[in-house]
């Protein structure tokens, strides 16, 4: 292999790896906020069925799709 072609594969190497991750980063936030959300929204509820002795109802926690179109408007406010 000649060193033009080294050069050739680390750059689209590199490129590959910028693209893949611009495209899962959202997708990373969206799982971690899946994640923390339900444990989150649990804990508050057993703080507040402890507290006032009553149940509360349960609050279903939000979907990736609106956890994605959350991540989206949040950046397209943060580059305006």
């Amino acid at each position: 292999m000649s060193q033009r072609d080294t050069l050739v594969h680390l750059f689209a190497g590199g490129c590959g790896g910028t693209v893949g991750a611009i495209l899962t980063c959202p997708l990373e936030v969206v799982k971690t906020r899946l994640q923390s959300s339900s444990i989150t929204l649990y804990v508050s509820e057993v703080q507040l069925s402890t507290v006032n002795g009553t149940s509360v109802a349960r609050v279903s926690p939000p979907g990736p799709l609106h956890c994605l179109n959350s991540v989206i408007m949040k950046s397209l406010k943060l580059s305006t």
